[in-house]
């Protein structure tokens, strides 16, 4: 899960905001905005990822709006852009008939997000805090840093952010963040400086045809090198 440090309702579009201000009842289902605009505006503050599992958002139509607090426990942040987030479909399309590999907001079960009342107890994108709370290993799996139960709770029951898949796709982005390392120098000449630029590739956006975006699952290559940055040779 990566901070999304660009958050904030000076970028909601125009249209929403008009309609949640100026229509009596206004709800967020059958809203008359544009949809498009607003998850466009949600995945260029994200930089194209999702906003759960950091997996890669290509187009608008591929992303799904997401209430963080839901709509049935909170009605009254239905229409509140500083709720909303862009998320991916939780491989529902790729997997259909596979639910263990649903997750993000199509987590299933009475815990999982895909309940409609389902809150997450401390894990927000939209806090800084989400990045220190977590940490990886080299097989792709994610954990509480503290070994925190309400983390791993939802990481495990209300995101699922564990299944074989995600696991698989945590897993090849290290080998290429190695891979690119590799490519670049010999692992015995890699210095304190070569890894922190690394570092900053896999922190910073990028740009390509006017859209500025992360990589897809880039804090864990960025726990990876930090890892490396604290071995004694490098203090």
């Amino acid at each position: 899960m990566k901070h999304i440090s660009q958050k904030t309702g000076k970028n909601e579009p125009d249209g929403f905001r008009a309609y949640r201000e100026t229509t009596e009842g206004a709800r967020y289902n059958g809203g008359n905005f544009s949809v498009p605009e607003l998850k466009e505006r949600l995945l260029e503050e994200q930089g194209w990822i999702c906003a759960y599992c950091m997996g890669k958002i290509a187009t608008v139509e591929d992303a799904h709006v997401e209430h963080y607090c839901p709509q049935k426990t909170c009605p009254d942040k239905d229409l509140d852009y500083m709720n909303l987030l862009a998320v991916c479909d939780g491989l529902t399309a790729s997997y259909p008939e596979k639910e263990a590999f649903h997750h993000c907001d199509k987590t299933k079960g009475k815990e999982g997000k895909m309940n409609g009342d389902v809150k997450l107890s401390v894990l927000d994108p939209r806090s800084p805090d989400c990045e220190t709370m977590l940490t990886y290993d080299l097989n792709g799996n994610i954990f509480s840093v503290n070994e925190d139960q309400l983390v791993e709770h939802d990481l495990e029951k209300v995101l699922n952010l564990n299944n074989k898949a995600l696991i698989q796709r945590r897993k090849s982005t290290l080998d290429r963040a190695l891979e690119l390392m590799k490519q670049e120098q010999p692992v015995g000449q890699w210095s304190k400086a070569f890894l922190e630029k690394h570092k900053e590739a896999w922190l910073n956006r990028h740009s390509r045809k006017e859209r500025q975006f992360y990589r897809p699952y880039c804090m864990v290559a960025t726990w990876f090198i930090e890892k490396l940055l604290a071995k004694p040779k490098y203090q």
